[in-house]
């Protein structure tokens, strides 16, 4: 007698969660939208800088050119790498080619491991080498060490962290060392996602 209700909730509440995530879709949309006026802008002044200026900034450390942190693309990134795979890529196919390419980068990053499926998981740790690898996992996020090592046999996964270990042990190691490996990892990643060979993200 009760299913009928109990069906028609699970409906409601499925239909309230797509709805989140499709407000969800458009706000990323609209910060980048945003993004994308405010970088043309300040590439565009950029580009009007005399060569003295721009050495001027180079040495004061202030990136003259486009290569500065933009808050709304990382904003707009952790919205997107929460929503499903077909709204993520609805997100990206709607982007500018410049815009998207930005955002790939950071939706495909060393710290989005987590986000990423097993299967795509179990191919990135196939596609880098696994010093590589155990490099990378020193001092990272517990939840990138876990999501590798839940797709690991228990025998590899005990295998890495014995690496991980003995290379911390070692002492031979700079961080400069370490953010190196995790970008090699990110770029492997990046070159999954290049070639088709992904999986998507895990679904929000």
């Amino acid at each position: 007698m009760n299913e009928a209700p109990e069906e028609s909730r699970e409906q409601s509440t499925e239909g309230e969660r797509e709805n989140e995530q499709l407000k969800l879709a458009r706000q990323s949309l609209r910060i980048l939208e945003v993004h994308a006026a405010h970088q043309k802008k300040v590439r565009a002044a950029c580009d009007k800088l005399s060569a003295d200026v721009r050495a001027h900034l180079e040495r004061t450390g202030a990136p003259p050119s486009g290569e500065q942190e933009w808050p709304a693309l990382a904003s707009a990134a952790s919205i997107v790498s929460g929503l499903s795979q077909t709204l993520q890529n609805g997100v990206l196919a709607k982007l500018p080619e410049d815009i998207r390419e930005q955002m790939v980068e950071r939706l495909y990053a060393f710290g989005s491991i987590p986000l990423q499926t097993p299967r795509t998981i179990q191919k990135l740790i196939h596609a880098v080498n696994q010093r590589t690898l155990a490099i990378s996992l020193i001092g990272a996020d517990e939840s990138v060490h876990r999501a590798v090592s839940a797709n690991m046999s228990k025998r590899a996964a005990t295998m890495l962290d014995e690496d991980i270990e003995s290379l911390v042990k070692a002492g031979d190691l700079s961080p400069r060392d370490v953010r190196e490996a995790q970008n090699d990892v990110g770029a492997a990643l990046y070159e999954l996602y290049e070639s088709g060979g992904l999986g998507g993200h895990q679904d929000g």
